[in-house]
């Protein structure tokens, strides 16, 4: 690779860590949705599911759109670096300390909430026997229905299956970006990883329809189901980290001028199949293409901000939402024990406007134990991570 095109892939991806504050704000975003639909599960009596079929609960249930968010990012930050050191003929493990950063990130944090939250949130819940145990702490339990299920209810903490799911991918994209390596250095790396993203497209669709089949095996719900959300973001890392402006990233960059548009459509999207769904869902296909589309909008807008400011882009990356943002993984740890804890002791779900109260009495704790989880645990293990792997062979 010429000395010209490192350096301009350099620029870019300087350019591109310019927009992590965005991604701040859009994972307060994802944060505040997941956050919300748990508050609304509340209108549920029990394990009776008794649903009330009005428009507030089923745009409530519509927020899970947070979790496709949260993997819709996860695939534009973690492939970006991958390309890069592509790009300027670096191994993709060499000397990067991938998984010790990974793990370090993820579970020490993640192992402190689900013993709070079986012993002291919700004492009730627990976890029996060494396959519960073993999957749960290992993040394997979406495998096994031994570890996910006692007597048919959830055990652990009922929101880590989407954890099972970022882990697993964590590793299938080093094996994906690896089996790739030799078609990067034959047709170059945006190429490449656009072909390989059009097999995993086909791949991941295949399993979406195999999982609504009866006797789908249980692996296939995991990450394949999940895949596109993944996708949409490692498709923006890929336009982004090429040395030129592609075709695609033009395109890409011109929606990303008008974010109010984009805002409003999703906004219009949500609200549309809301109100669907207060009559019936929308079959799996147009489903995946609507949450689909969300996630690519509300991506763009963080990704390719116009070059005026804007004041979209202005409250993404403002101190609310990067705060929010920065421990958004403390709050998807913590949230759930308290909305459930609170909506169990302190409102009868009868009573009117139950999911307002428990939002209110519910935020300001999970908040102020994020921000904890993040100053005494998240932060001292990603600089733990940072010191291990800088001894690493370069």
């Amino acid at each position: 690779m010429s000395t010209s095109a490192i350096s301009s892939v350099g620029n870019r991806e300087s350019q591109a860590n310019n927009h992590l504050r965005s991604i701040d704000g859009l994972r307060a975003i994802a944060a505040m949705a997941v956050f919300f639909t748990h508050v609304g599960a509340t209108r549920y009596q029990a394990n009776t599911f008794v649903v009330h079929h009005d428009f507030t609960g089923a745009l409530l249930d519509k927020l899970t759109i947070g979790v496709q968010i949260f993997f819709g990012i996860s695939g534009f930050v973690l492939l970006r670096p991958i390309l890069h050191r592509q790009m300027n003929g670096v191994p993709t493990l060499r000397g990067n300390g991938y998984f010790t950063r990974r793990a370090l990130r993820i579970y020490p944090a993640y192992w402190i909430a689900l013993l709070a939250t079986l012993y002291i949130v919700r004492g009730s819940l627990k976890l029996h026997g060494r396959v519960p145990w073993l999957g749960n702490f290992a993040l394997l339990q979406s495998y096994s229905n031994q570890a996910r299920y006692d007597h048919g209810e959830f055990v652990g903490m009922t929101q880590a299956w989407t954890l099972v799911v970022e882990v697993t991918f964590y590793v299938a994209l080093i094996v994906y970006a690896v089996a790739l390596g030799p078609a990067t250095r034959r047709f170059g790396v945006r190429r490449a990883h656009l072909g390989g993203l059009g097999v995993l497209g086909v791949l991941s669709t295949f399993a979406i329809y195999r999982v609504h089949q009866p006797n789908a095996p249980l692996w296939l719900g995991v990450l394949p189901v999940n895949l596109p959300f993944f996708m949409v973001g490692m498709a923006l890392a890929v336009f982004t980290a090429s040395a030129h402006q592609s075709r695609g990233e033009q395109i890409l960059t011109s929606i990303g001028r008008f974010p109010e548009v984009c805002l409003v459509s999703v906004l219009v999207i949500v609200l549309a199949n809301a109100q669907r769904n207060t009559r019936t869902a929308l079959p799996w296909l147009p489903g995946l293409a609507v949450d689909v589309t969300i996630v690519s909008l509300l991506l763009v807008v963080a990704v390719f901000p116009p070059e005026a400011p804007h004041h979209v882009n202005r409250a993404l990356s403002g101190r609310v939402a990067v705060f929010l943002g920065t421990v958004s993984y403390g709050i998807y740890l913590w949230h759930f024990a308290f909305v459930q804890w609170v909506a169990d002791h302190w409102f009868n779900w009868t009573t009117p406007f139950v999911a307002g109260k428990v939002a209110v009495a519910a935020l300001l704790p999970t908040l102020a134990l994020a921000w904890i989880s993040h100053q005494a645990i998240e932060q001292p293990m990603m600089a733990f991570a940072k010191k291990l792997t800088s001894r690493s062979p370069k």
